[in-house]
């Protein structure tokens, strides 16, 4: 046996280089899986925290933090939470 052979030799079961799912009904979605609806454009990107839909103390605590404009990733990333949505 050459060592390409060997080193599967020791190894856990789950790790089998045969592994097929059809074999195994666990494996085996119980009905057929749907596609998701696609997803409504994102919004504009977030050019200014006075656009976001703060409460009044939140605002009053962004502008005495001086914080006016977001970073590009905030602009981005917050109107996708704001619309409820993932993120990765």
């Amino acid at each position: 046996m050459d060592k390409s052979q060997s080193r599967f030799r020791n190894q856990p079961r789950h790790f089998s280089r045969d592994f097929n799912r059809d074999s195994r009904p666990e494996m085996r979605p119980e009905r057929p899986v749907q596609a998701l609806p696609p997803l409504e454009p994102a919004s504009a990107p977030l050019q200014s925290f006075q656009e976001l839909p703060l409460l009044e103390p939140l605002q009053h605590a962004v502008a005495d933090k001086n914080y006016t404009v977001p970073s590009p990733i905030q602009g981005q990333c917050i109107p996708h939470l704001l619309q409820g949505r993932d993120l990765i």
